[in-house]
């Protein structure tokens, strides 16, 4: 009966078990955003934009993947405990995860004080966190028979002793579904931070890209002394490739001329 409970406890998960990892920054995706022109500098931007922004992608992501790895370990580890009737087990686990959920609510908390774009969905995905964390975890607690705890802490204190006492199978599956609410939630926000990150950067990217083409295209069609005078040698660059063939015919030239023994002309 209680292997029952718990199978339909978990089963009813508002978060599944199957987890991936917090998506990477695609290069090549990202590199088809921002195309590639045929001039060596241009290319250089390009190269130097896809690195940039997949930096910052990844490093939003790294802050939450450790966590949300070892929660999803906690999780899987608390399934085994439990279908072996292992009560201690499952509390032992509890005990593990309780400080990294602390830790994914105080990111959660400190990501909420940054602005946020009102039309993306960060800010409102952040606060549903905020709140799951703060105060939405009780009424699991309570239904599970225990007292509303004042912290997520020590509620999870209290779910871990009640194990240790008296486990069940419903106790059990408690303390899973509240580890897979948390990392599971966290999992789509940490997602779409990253995202958020890589999008804050791209438009830097794009700023910059725009800054210097409009230096470019300066040089290359001066409207100021300034472009002028710094775009001379990329000017008569353009025409080095004719210069040096015609050199080289004159230089191809004389040899045919000299050894045709054709008169000079004076």
């Amino acid at each position: 009966m209680r292997s029952f409970l718990l199978a339909g406890v978990i089963a009813l998960s508002p978060v599944s078990m199957a987890h991936a990892d917090v998506p990477r920054c695609d290069p090549v995706l990202e590199g088809a955003k921002f195309l590639e022109g045929k001039d060596k500098d241009y290319t250089a931007r390009h190269a130097e934009h896809v690195r940039a922004v997949c930096t910052a992608h990844d490093t939003s992501a790294n802050r939450w993947s450790g966590l949300l790895s070892d929660l999803h370990v906690d999780a899987t580890g608390m399934i085994a405990a439990a279908n072996a009737k292992n009560w201690n087990g499952v509390a032992d686990r509890l005990d593990h995860a309780a400080p990294l959920l602390e830790q994914l609510t105080a990111q959660a908390k400190a990501d909420t004080a940054q602005p946020h774009p009102a039309s993306e969905p960060v800010d409102f995905r952040l606060k549903g966190f905020v709140e799951l964390a703060t105060d939405g975890y009780r009424q699991r607690l309570v239904s599970a028979g225990l007292a509303p705890p004042a912290s997520l802490r020590a509620g999870l204190s209290d779910l871990s002793r009640a194990l240790r006492a008296n486990g069940t199978g419903p106790l059990a599956g408690t303390a899973y579904v509240l580890v897979m609410d948390l990392s599971g939630n966290a999992d789509d926000l940490a997602a779409i931070l990253a995202d958020e990150a890589a999008r804050n950067e791209r438009h830097k990217q794009e700023g910059l890209n725009t800054a210097l083409n409009d230096v470019k295209m300066e040089r290359e069609n001066p409207t100021t002394m300034t472009g002028y005078w710094s775009g001379m040698g990329q000017r008569l660059g353009r025409w080095t490739a004719l210069f040096e063939w015609m050199l080289i015919a004159a230089f191809v030239g004389s040899i045919f001329a000299y050894r045709s023994k054709r008169p000079r002309i004076a």
